[in-house]
C-alpha cells in the first residue's frame, strides 16, 4: 500500500517528500485558479485563497478528524500528515503569488516599508502578541509579507559580483535544490536512522543538505547538456 501510495504522489514515507505531494496537488488545481482569475479577476482569487487558508486554520482539528484514515496508512502521525499535505490550506499563498507576480518589477521602497510592518505584525501575532486565539492565523500569513519584503529588498540592494548571480541561480533552481536535499536527507536517514538530528550538528547538517541539493541540480544540468541533440532530459531545476 505504501509503495502504491508513493507512486501516486503520497510520499509520507520519503522524508521531506510531503512537499512533492503538495506540489502535485497544486499543479492540478493551478489551471482552475487561472481560469477563475480570467473570469472573476485575480483579486477574487486572492480573497478566496485567503478565506480558504484561514478557514483551514479555524477548522484544523475538524479537518484532521475528517481526513483520518486517508492514504496508505492511518494513525495519529499519519492524520497530521494528511492535513499537512491538504493543499487548500496553502491557497492563500498560491493566490498571493499569482496576484504579486505581475507587480514584482514595480516593488520599491514603499513596498519594502509596508511589507516590513506587515511582517513584523504577523510575527508578533504568531508569537501571541495579539492573543493566543489569533496566533495560528497570524502564523499562516507570515510568508506573504515576507515574500514581498525579500523581493523588494532584492530590487533595492546593489548587485554584488559573485554573490548576486549565485543567489539568483539558487532562486531559479530552488525546486531542483529542494529535490536534491530530499535525496540527501534520505541518504542520511538510511545511514544514521531517524536520530540523525540528535547525532549531527544542525548547522553542519544544513550545509550538507545545501551541498547535496546543489550537486543534484548540477548533475541534472550536466546530463541535459550531454543529451543535447538526442533525447532531452528534464532539468531537476524546472
Amino acid at each position: 500500500m505504501v509503495g502504491a501510495g508513493a507512486a501516486a504522489g503520497w510520499l509520507s514515507q520519503v522524508g521531506t517528500g510531503w512537499f512533492v505531494t503538495m506540489i502535485i496537488q497544486l499543479v492540478l488545481v493551478f489551471p482552475l485558479l487561472h481560469g477563475l482569475a480570467r473570469r472573476a479577476g485575480i483579486e477574487t482569487v486572492l480573497v478566496a485563497g485567503l478565506a480558504c487558508t484561514l478557514a483551514c486554520v479555524r477548522f484544523q482539528l475538524v479537518l484532521m478528524a475528517a481526513l483520518a484514515g486517508v492514504g496508505p496508512a492511518a494513525g495519529r502521525a499519519q492524520d497530521f500528515f494528511n492535513y499537512f499535505v491538504f493543499s487548500p490550506r496553502l491557497l492563500a499563498h498560491v493566490a498571493f503569488g499569482m496576484w504579486l507576480a505581475p507587480k514584482v518589477d514595480r516593488l520599491g521602497g514603499t513596498a519594502a516599508a509596508l511589507s516590513t510592518a506587515a511582517f513584523a505584525a504577523c510575527v508578533a501575532g504568531a508569537e501571541g502578541g495579539f492573543g493566543a486565539d489569533l496566533a495560528p492565523y497570524a502564523a499562516a500569513l507570515v510568508p506573504l509579507p515576507l515574500t514581498v519584503l525579500l523581493l523588494a529588498a532584492w530590487r533595492l540592494l546593489p548587485r554584488m559580483p559573485g554573490v548576486t548571480p549565485a543567489l539568483e541561480w539558487l532562486g531559479q533552481s530552488s525546486y531542483g535544490v529542494y529535490l536534491g536535499q530530499l535525496l540527501t536527507h534520505n541518504a542520511f536517514v538510511f545511514a544514521l536512522g531517524l536520530g540523525l538530528y540528535r547525532r549531527l550538528d544542525l548547522w553542519l547538517y544544513t550545509a550538507a543538505l545545501l551541498a547535496g541539493g546543489v550537486f543534484f541540480v548540477w548533475l541534472g544540468e550536466s546530463l541535459r547538456r550531454l543529451a543535447r541533440g538526442g533525447i532531452a532530459l528534464p532539468s531537476p531545476a524546472r
